[in-house]
């Protein structure tokens, strides 16, 4: 598990190849959207697609599936169903 996450990019300039992520995302999450929130947590096993848009404070807990399209505002917790 990662604190805070290095994204690697497609850039060749040395001193930007790495880009620092506003949000904590466990190793084994899937997060394909760009557009997360600040500090909010994605949590293992979870799957975000593109087109998804989550807010800054968000709690995204394991095995969670966000699909496209879906907006999700600030401080909301999802979690899978217990």
């Amino acid at each position: 598990m990662i604190l805070c996450g290095m994204r690697k990019t497609a850039s060749n300039a040395p001193e930007d190849h790495l880009q620092m992520k506003e949000f904590f995302q466990h190793d084994m999450a899937l997060v394909e959207s760009e557009k997360i929130g600040k500090d909010t947590r994605i949590w293992a096993f979870a799957h975000i697609l593109p087109g998804a848009t989550i807010g800054s404070n968000c709690n995204i807990c394991d095995h969670v599936f966000i699909e496209n399209d879906v907006i999700i505002g600030n401080r909301v917790t999802v979690s899978a169903g217990r």
